[in-house]
């Protein structure tokens, strides 16, 4: 008798990061941001981000919770691409902002930086050019099996939604205490949403 191996397809993850919400998460919200408030003002002259470190993070989640939803079939989880949308001011373009840094460290990590620019007080498109891109790949055959949203802003629900119509499997990555009640719904998980929420 022959036995047959069965090799197990990953599950492929796409992350789409949006980095403005990110950026004021971690840098921008003054004496209201939780790291200011655990690390004391000044902490992001003693302490360094690594985000190389998020896909991975993001990839350990999701193996938890489909291993929760789904112990018969236990693939290994595997992030394929890190897209990131963001914009800046047209005329902050040549300086060196601590926004921009951020940017350039996940640049080097080979992460796919979009940013766009904007004059005036408010960006513009970057939500609707994540969305855009979301629902592009969630028609690629083959791009991925789960769109990982980081964010925690409510006006991503659509494009999720819509990504989850397309047979994609759905996750949203928020810090604490920052994303919008909606995603804690549990109609949201009826939907097939799942939110992951830092410690």
């Amino acid at each position: 008798m022959v036995q047959q191996l069965v090799t197990l397809i990953p599950t492929k993850v796409m992350v789409f990061i949006d980095g403005t919400w990110l950026y004021y998460q971690l840098f921008g919200n003054g004496k209201h941001c939780k790291l200011t408030q655990r690390y004391g003002d000044g902490w992001g002259d003693r302490y360094h981000i690594d985000y190389s470190r998020l896909p991975q993070l993001i990839s350990d989640h999701v193996s938890a919770e489909l291993m929760r939803t789904q112990p018969y079939a236990q693939r290994a989880v595997e992030v394929v691409r890190v897209l990131v949308f963001s914009s800046f001011r047209a005329d902050e373009a040549e300086l060196i902002s601590p926004r921009q840094r951020m940017f350039r460290a996940m640049q080097e990590l080979h992460y796919e930086v979009h940013l766009g620019d904007f004059a005036g007080g408010q960006e513009k498109c970057v939500d609707i050019a994540l969305a855009v891109d979301m629902l592009h790949y969630a028609t690629v055959p083959n791009a991925f099996d789960v769109a990982v949203l980081v964010s925690g802003d409510r006006d991503f629900i659509p494009a999720l939604v819509r990504t989850r119509q397309k047979g994609k499997r759905v996750c949203v990555c928020s810090m604490r205490d920052s994303a919008s009640k909606e995603y804690e719904d549990p109609a949201a998980e009826r939907e097939g949403l799942w939110c992951a929420v830092a410690r």
